[in-house]
């Protein structure tokens, strides 16, 4: 078993998935240990708060309480939950428990939440269709932690860019101003230290 890490030099990031040695992700069973109990992933995890990395997690909703006990041990590490917590399923009781899920995660504040993958997980999306992850993810998570993201190129199998973007702005339509520019920009900005100097900033802290 090997486990994949990329480096992201520019939005001073990095991501990882626990995958085997043919690069197929590895399927969950009940004796396996989780990825985050993995002592080398934990050495290395609490290695990014110093070098002014950020790490892009992408799971499913059941993996959410994992991740929340990794981010409270590391709670110097800012972590970015990728495609709203990849609420596959789109059925009343799945989407309960995915919003269940994620406000559990959200209320460790290093934690913020990359609203993107939408085609991937909904393949002829409507704005109407989309509705309740995107409003879900941002209940949860608030807009001073919540961003719009693409996922292209492969989103282009689905949808555009601007198609995309129209459907997040008609859904906050009622937002106010500032909530909107946190979640078109302020937010990625800061979580990804995007500003003129791309310094670390400070972690949020609860």
């Amino acid at each position: 078993m090997r486990k994949t890490w990329s480096g992201r030099r520019r939005s001073r990031g990095c991501g990882g998935s626990v995958r085997s040695s043919a690069g197929t992700p590895i399927p969950s069973t009940r004796t396996q240990r989780a990825p985050t109990e993995d002592p080398s992933l934990r050495t290395n995890f609490g290695r990014l708060a110093a070098l002014g990395l950020s790490f892009d997690l992408q799971i499913y909703p059941h993996q959410m309480e994992q991740a929340a006990v990794l981010a409270r041990a590391f709670p110097d590490v800012r972590i970015i939950l990728d495609h709203a917590g990849m609420p596959i399923s789109r059925t009343e009781p799945s989407l309960a428990t995915w919003r269940e899920q994620m406000r559990h995660l959200a209320r460790c504040p290093n934690v913020a939440c990359k609203i993107s993958g939408i085609g991937a997980q909904d393949h002829h999306w409507t704005a109407h269709s989309i509705r309740p992850v995107v409003l879900g993810a941002i209940e949860a998570f608030g807009p001073d932690r919540s961003m719009f993201a693409g996922n292209f190129p492969v989103d282009s199998l689905y949808s555009t860019f601007s198609r995309l973007y129209s459907a997040f702005s008609e859904l906050t339509a009622d937002f106010s101003a500032d909530e909107r520019a946190r979640l078109f920009s302020g937010t990625a900005t800061e979580t990804y230290r995007l500003g003129s100097a791309g310094r670390p900033g400070p972690v949020p802290s609860g």
